[in-house]
């Protein structure tokens, strides 16, 4: 028979954890109604590129490099390819993946569809994501279980040497300015001076944001591909919302005066 010294504290420890559970449960909540507060962009765009969706070399101010910005310095490339540079710009995307409890948003990923004009060389593309809570910065990981990137083939150099613009690498604060304007509804971002802050823990922030094709593998997946013409999408499968997305897109330095890259973007729910 339990005696009631030990059955006051099983009610005790029962009515904890159920305060536990409802905290967790309105934490939640709190943290993904914040992505529908005023000056957060919401999931719902499905407008292409506001500012600018037409790209040329001139706009790809950044490199010639081989890295690109986290806590401590990763490749572009492929393993492969660690050691080959290129020269990068980063423009925002319209609206943001969203992996949560499907009760309070519309899950869903952002569809990026690009267009080559006489790349030569080669392309790739990474995301990046400002969290809404904590003011951090997210990227798709590159190494290990959920390594996820889009690189695309371009054609020959041309014949003789390739004038390369003078260096102009991504600086050590990793303050970046963006190639389009942030679409509009984002508020309390100076998009003159956007500044990568990312946790020191190491190889922390790296598993939420992921590129895919196929939208069955959630945490993306390495695609390499010769269609100057296609699509992929950008995944989310963190619990902190993401109020931007970044897309930084890199190609091999010394593109033709008629180089050009086209982009449109839009927030793709899931309908099931």
């Amino acid at each position: 028979m339990v005696s009631p010294a030990v059955r006051k504290k099983l009610v005790i420890a029962i009515l904890l954890l159920g305060a536990f559970a409802v905290a967790a449960v309105l934490m939640q909540v709190a943290a993904q109604y914040l992505t529908a507060l005023p000056g957060v962009q919401g999931t719902g765009a499905t407008t292409g590129l506001e500012e600018k969706s037409a790209f040329s070399a001139a706009d790809f101010i950044y490199g010639p490099q081989s890295w690109r910005p986290y806590q401590t310095r990763l490749d572009i490339g492929t393993v492969a390819y660690a050691n080959r540079t290129y020269v990068l710009m980063f423009i925002p995307l319209n609206g943001t993946p969203f992996g949560g409890n499907p009760a309070l948003h519309q899950r869903g990923s952002v569809r990026v569809h690009y267009t080559f004009e006489n790349l030569t060389g080669e392309a790739a593309f990474h995301v990046y994501g400002f969290r809404q809570l904590d003011g951090l910065w997210v990227t798709n990981r590159q190494e290990e279980f959920g390594t996820s990137g889009y690189y695309v083939i371009g054609g020959d150099s041309p014949a003789g040497p390739i004038p390369v613009a003078a260096s102009h690498p991504v600086p050590d604060t990793y303050t970046i300015q963006l190639s389009s304007g942030l679409p509009a509804g984002i508020e309390g971002i100076d998009a003159s001076s956007l500044t990568f802050h990312f946790t020191q823990r190491p190889g922390s922030g790296l598993d939420s944001l992921h590129i895919t094709t196929d939208l069955a593998r959630k945490k993306g997946e390495v695609i390499t591909t010769p269609l100057q013409e296609g699509t992929f999408y950008v995944t989310h499968t963190g619990g902190n919302p993401i109020k931007v997305l970044i897309l930084m897109v890199a190609v091999s330095p010394g593109q033709p005066d008629d180089f050009r890259v086209h982009l449109a973007s839009e927030f793709a729910g899931e309908t099931s």
